[in-house]
C-alpha cells in the first residue's frame, strides 16, 4: 500500500486567527489546550481506503509570539502502529512555504473510542514568529509505503 502525499491547507479563517489568538507558552515549550472547533481534521488514509489514524490539529501563538502547532489523535489499528509512528515523524508544518516545525509525534494520543472533540491537544512552540501579511499554513508529509 502507498500513502499519497498529504497536503492540507488550513481554513483561511484559522490562518487569520493566528495573529489574534492568546499567547500561551515560550519557544520550544510544550503545553496542552482543549480541542475546539478551530482544529482541523487529519487522517492517515491508504490508497485502499483504510484509515489508520484520525486526529485534529491547529496552529496558535505561543506566549512569546511564536507559532505553535497543536494536535491530538488516535491510532485505529495496532497492526499499522509502526507505519503511523513513521508517518507522524515525517509530518512538517509550513507557513508561507517555510517549514516551521517537523515531527508531529508529540501529538496527544487518544483512545480510538474516545471523542477527539473532548481531548486535550499537546502543543509545541516552533520558535518562529508569524510573518506579516497573508499567511498560508500547510501540513505536509512525503509519500510513503509500508509492508503490512
Amino acid at each position: 500500500m502507498v500513502l499519497p502525499a498529504a497536503r492540507q491547507l488550513l481554513k483561511p479563517a484559522l490562518a487569520a486567527l493566528l495573529l489574534a489568538l492568546p499567547q500561551l507558552a515560550g519557544a520550544g515549550e510544550m503545553f496542552t489546550v482543549p480541542v475546539d472547533k478551530e482544529f482541523t481534521d487529519i487522517e492517515q488514509k491508504w490508497n485502499n481506503g483504510r484509515v489508520t489514524y484520525r486526529g485534529k490539529w491547529t496552529v496558535i501563538l505561543a506566549k512569546d509570539g511564536t507559532i505553535a502547532v497543536c494536535g491530538a489523535g488516535a491510532r485505529l489499528d495496532a497492526q499499522t502502529a509502526p507505519a503511523v509512528a513513521k508517518w507522524l515523524h515525517s509530518i512538517a508544518v509550513k507557513v508561507n512555504g517555510k517549514t516551521v516545525l517537523k515531527d508531529m509525534s508529540f501529538f496527544t494520543e487518544v483512545s480510538s473510542t474516545a471523542p477527539l472533540e473532548k481531548a486535550k491537544a499537546t502543543c509545541k512552540s516552533s520558535g518562529v514568529k508569524p510573518p506579516k501579511g497573508k499567511v498560508e499554513i500547510f501540513m505536509t508529509s512525503p509519500p510513503m509505503s509500508a509492508r503490512l
